[in-house]
């Protein structure tokens, strides 16, 4: 069954369509509608509400009195345009144009590199810890050459640089990607990657968790450097022990269980450091509360026996 998602392009129609073309064959009629807002299915399974905006007045026809009821109208969906706003959004933002100026401007007179920052011996300098685990991946010429690029714009404060990684299908292009990022977060250059599928975010992340993984020397520890969020019910996060321990809604839930005032590190480490600093001051409280838990159970212990008894001298007949 369709779940209605904000950002959804629907078309409403008074049949249910086999295909696509059942929606233009006459006398049928259908009206364009965007999915504007959603409650979770999740948290009100029995109460499925949305609010949508038509192209054109929904029509309902008139009521008739033979009928209780009025004409039903189906859902159905098309395309969602979440990925297009987004993207809109972003180019029409002020915030930051000098990317997309450089993107439309190809002949721009800053030159293809940086005298200052693009030296070899800087470069060198700066990846030469990390190569050997990169050139272990079996790259090709071209996709060392597109991470040691990538890698020595991240060194330039000069000018902004744009460069474009192509090639047709099974080429590598997300294995040089993930590459690239394992070289910058090795680094400790901040890097934010887009892709305009969930398919091709979780490639991406998974690989680059993967190299991660491998250069860590404590297990799990390291990987805070690296959040992967999204829509958690179409990414099928759940499914992925992976990919779930670096989704940011998982850690914010572990990040509550830890800041819980009562219960938490915090909590934790003071009762600790109350310890250490006065052990005989907290060995006295832990003899007090342990002197009154027993005298508590005593007390309750005494009231089950003495049911217990009454129970006795008032048999059931």
């Amino acid at each position: 069954m369709y779940e209605p998602q904000v950002g959804d392009i629907i078309a409403l129609t008074n049949v249910r369509p086999k295909c696509i073309d059942d929606l233009n064959r006459p006398p049928r009629f259908y009206l364009i509608a965007y999915v504007d807002k959603a409650n979770d299915i999740e948290e009100f399974p029995d109460d499925l509400q949305f609010k949508i905006l038509s192209s054109k007045p929904i029509n309902y026809g008139e009521p008739d009195m033979h009928k209780s009821k009025r004409e039903t109208l189906f859902a159905v969906y098309l395309m969602n345009l979440t990925t297009n706003l987004r993207v809109w959004k972003a180019l029409k933002s002020e915030g930051n144009t000098n990317i997309i100026n450089k993107v439309l401007q190809p002949k721009s007179y800053d030159g293809d590199s940086c005298s200052v920052c693009f030296s070899k011996e800087k470069c060198n300098a700066g990846i030469s810890a990390i190569w050997p685990t990169i050139c272990s991946q079996n790259l090709n010429e071209s996709q060392e050459a597109a991470v040691l690029n990538c890698i020595s714009l991240t060194q330039c404060h000069h000018q902004n640089s744009v460069k474009l990684i192509w090639g047709p299908p099974g080429t590598g292009k997300t294995k040089t990607m993930s590459l690239t990022l394992f070289a910058l977060f090795q680094l400790k250059c901040r890097t934010l990657t887009c892709a305009p599928t969930n398919i091709a975010v979780l490639e991406v992340a998974a690989r680059l968790r993967r190299l991660v993984n491998q250069s860590l020397e404590y297990g799990r520890y390291g990987l805070g450097d690296i959040v992967l969020f999204g829509n958690k019910k179409q990414m099928k996060i759940d499914n992925n022990d992976d990919l779930r321990d670096i989704f940011l809604d998982h850690r914010v839930k572990i990040l509550i269980k830890c800041l819980v005032p009562l219960s938490g590190w915090k909590h934790l480490l003071e009762s600790m450091i109350h310890l250490l600093d006065d052990p005989e001051e907290q060995y006295s409280l832990y003899l007090e509360k342990r002197a009154e838990k027993q005298k508590q159970n005593a007390q309750k212990n005494e009231e089950d026996n003495r049911k217990h008894n009454g129970d006795e001298d008032y048999p059931l007949t």
